[in-house]
């Protein structure tokens, strides 16, 4: 009888288990004892969801061995602070044959940032997107490679952010997250690659020269992915335009074939930066011209009308009109002009010795090289080399002379514009020109030119921009 009623019990027991009604159960006359909910799985059916604005439930499943537990039944359940972004809490509280508490957490994040859009400059990015629901702030990070590593460089408060600093044709990436609180906690998915850049810096021009029927474009190289060449026979580049793109980005210039004879032309360069569906510009180039209509600086002086000087004063001005000097270029006066040689048409003209005058082969020339000088110095150019005379010259203010002398004085100055000079020189009716021009429409910074005086003592200052650059002393 014993062993009938203990199969029975045991039965009953093994029934009531899968029925999932006891959680343990005491010996044969006790009561069961209640399972504590801290000693059952709890899991939530995410761990982070997406804010939308209203409260959040995620479902909860509990389970206590293999037994699954019924809400409602064996236990509640309550939600707090799941609606903002944040953490939210979920608080268990067993009832029937389970007791006790537990608490399970949720991040709610705000969702992916979308809808982005940039502007540029040649050292900035400006990027705007869409209102993300939820974002209290967004961060902004920036790679140099679309894998790379991203650092963070920006966080704001609204859906714009500008970013300074960059340099100028060159490719950014960008990943943008959105923050549900202030302080950049509780950050969602970083948004998609933005791919993007700079624009490119302005081009500046060389030359423009013909050759035949050849066109030679030349430039200085910029950062960027290649070049856009445009020329015509139009100066205001409306007309007849041609375009050639250069996709080489170290390249430095272009020659286009098959010109007309006779004409001039003009030519503009640009710097594109491109990405694989959009393409970034730089600004074009100045305007340059295959002739050189520029006038940058000039200068004239007076001279008296000796036969045997003015010959040599045009002999000298014809050896160095048309010369050209290309930029980093160092123009030579004795060089371009020569020996002066009786062979080569000089004649004898009043030189000066010491603190008298001889009679001497290419006499007066100096004056061609005081008047360059003056050229020079208001063309802003670098001066490599002056020599003061022994005595006081009239043709020009005192301490702005340049003496000559083949094989031990030289006059030269090196050309820093960036632009090919040419040289133009002119001796008519009693008055020397010398006059520098390029092939692009520009002007020297605004020279000032100021000579003091202590008694036989001069000294000459060019000043830029209210600072001095050139100085040159002289005695008389």
């Amino acid at each position: 009888m014993k062993k009938l009623f203990s199969l029975t019990l045991s039965l009953l027991m093994l029934i009531a288990c899968s029925l999932g009604t006891v959680s343990a159960f005491a010996a044969e006359g006790e009561e069961p004892t209640p399972v504590d909910l801290r000693d059952c799985t709890v899991t939530l059916q995410y761990a982070s969801t997406t804010y939308t604005g209203k409260a959040l439930r995620p479902t909860v499943k509990v389970q206590y061995n293999d037994i699954a537990l019924v809400q409602g039944q064996d236990y509640k359940v309550q939600y707090s602070a799941n609606t903002a972004c944040g953490t939210a809490q979920v608080k268990l509280t067993g009832t029937g044959d389970y007791t006790g508490a537990v608490s399970r957490s949720f991040k709610i994040l705000p969702g992916r940032v979308t809808g982005m859009s940039t502007s540029r400059t040649t050292t900035t990015i400006t990027m705007n997107w869409k209102q993300v629901p939820g974002a209290a702030v967004y961060r902004v990070y920036q790679s140099t490679s679309a894998n790379g590593n991203y650092s963070k460089v920006a966080t704001v408060s609204g859906t714009k952010a500008k970013i300074s600093k960059l340099s100028a044709g060159k490719k950014y990436y960008f990943k943008i997250a959105a923050c549900g609180k202030k302080d950049g906690s509780y950050a969602g998915p970083l948004s998609a690659v933005l791919n993007t850049g700079t624009r490119p810096s302005t081009v500046s021009m060389k030359s423009v020269t013909k050759s035949g029927t050849n066109l030679k474009i030349r430039w200085n190289k910029v950062t960027c992915s290649g070049y856009e060449v445009r020329y015509s026979t139009d100066k205001k580049m409306k007309k007849g335009v041609k375009t050639v793109k250069i996709t080489k980005s170290s390249a430095t210039s272009t020659t286009i074939k098959k010109i007309k004879k006779g004409s001039t032309y003009y030519a503009q360069v640009r710097a594109y930066l491109s990405f694989p569906n959009k393409v970034y510009n730089g600004s074009y180039s100045k305007v340059t011209s295959s002739s050189y209509s520029n006038l940058y600086a000039s200068y004239s002086s007076k001279y008296v009308n000796n036969k045997n000087r003015t010959t040599n004063l045009r002999l000298a001005s014809k050896a160095i009109d048309g010369t050209v000097i290309q930029p980093g270029q160092t123009f030579s006066f004795n060089k371009v002009v020569g020996k002066r040689t009786k062979s080569r048409g000089y004649k004898e003209a009043y030189v000066f010795s010491g603190s008298g005058t001889v009679m001497g082969v290419g006499g007066g020339i100096c004056q061609v090289a005081s008047t360059m000088f003056n050229t020079a110095l208001l063309a802003n150019v670098s001066i490599v080399e002056r020599h003061q005379h022994s005595q006081r010259v009239t043709y020009v203010p005192l301490g702005r002379d340049a003496a000559i002398m083949w094989g031990s004085q030289d006059f030269r100055w090196k050309n820093n514009t960036g632009m090919p000079i040419k040289i133009k020189m002119s001796v008519k009716d009693g008055t020397i020109s010398c006059k520098f021009y390029t092939s692009k429409e520009a002007k020297p910074k605004k020279v000032s030119l100021k000579v003091s005086q202590r008694g036989k003592n001069f000294t000459l200052r060019r000043y830029v921009g209210g600072k001095v650059n050139y100085t040159a002393k002289s005695k008389y």
